[in-house]
């Protein structure tokens, strides 16, 4: 039988046809896997591995309680939790998920861009800085955030005006009866990807990788085998000599 001849074959024909597709849909599965593997080692990996901070007051016992009035400025009662044990006032105040801005070394003049910009000379009003114990009245301190130490369990309070009037909110509305939500407060260094990731990466290439050598093995062998002909010879000269 001619070489020519094979390749007309219906059986042959439909052979390779068939082989050419399980190659081309296996090349897509390891494809499909490896991309699958990378999202995860993208977004599986901690953003960063700052301070956390989390929207909503803290519950019970797990951090500071941080209150932000800007309603004077046409914005409104915000509320966050520094987890755990910050420092300062401004530590708190970071943690929590707020970005304050000073206009003189030491003294927060914005928050949250509010007001904005800050005012350039003193004009009666100012971020004014609260403490309390949940359930308990509102209390001015009398030191600034870079010399406060905020105790687990209470509530900081900033409001913006004249100083005289504390937060609109009070100390046991802003704790949140049930643990908050944490994320990863912003402007810290990123941290590297876990471990446990770039193991799953790698044994998912490595794994494409033995799928791709087998199938190229099987496909190989199949050619191999349709240009032998189905008696099994080599069909290089062209006729079979046995005519």
């Amino acid at each position: 039988m001619c070489s020519a001849d094979l390749r007309h074959n219906p059986s042959v024909t439909a052979r390779s046809a068939l082989i050419r597709s399980v190659f081309v849909a296996a090349a897509v599965f390891v494809a499909a896997a490896v991309f699958g593997a990378a999202i995860v080692f993208v977004l599986g990996s901690p953003a960063t591995a700052g301070p956390l901070a989390a929207r909503g007051g803290c519950a019970v016992g797990t951090g500071v309680t941080v209150v932000v009035d800007s309603s004077d400025l046409g914005g409104s009662i915000e509320t966050g939790c520094a987890i755990g044990d910050p420092a300062t006032g401004r530590a708190a105040l970071s943690a929590a998920g707020f970005t304050a801005v000073d206009g003189a070394p030491g003294l927060i003049c914005a928050i949250d861009a509010r007001p904005e910009p800050c005012p350039a000379t003193f004009q009666g009003e100012y971020w004014s800085y609260w403490h309390a114990k949940p359930g308990q009245s509102w209390t001015s301190y009398q030191v600034g955030a870079d010399s406060s130490t905020p105790v687990r369990g209470e509530v900081e309070g900033w409001r913006y005006g004249n100083g005289a009037v504390e937060p609109g909110i009070t100390s046991a509305a802003a704790v949140s009866p049930v643990a908050p939500v944490q994320s990863h407060a912003p402007g810290h260094d990123q941290s590297a990807p876990s471990a446990v990731d770039g193991t799953l990466v790698v044994s998912a290439v490595a794994g494409a990788a033995l799928i791709l050598l087998i199938i190229a093995a099987i496909v190989l062998r199949a050619r191999r085998r349709e240009a032998s002909g189905p008696d099994g010879s080599n069909d290089r000269g062209g006729h079979d000599e046995r005519d």
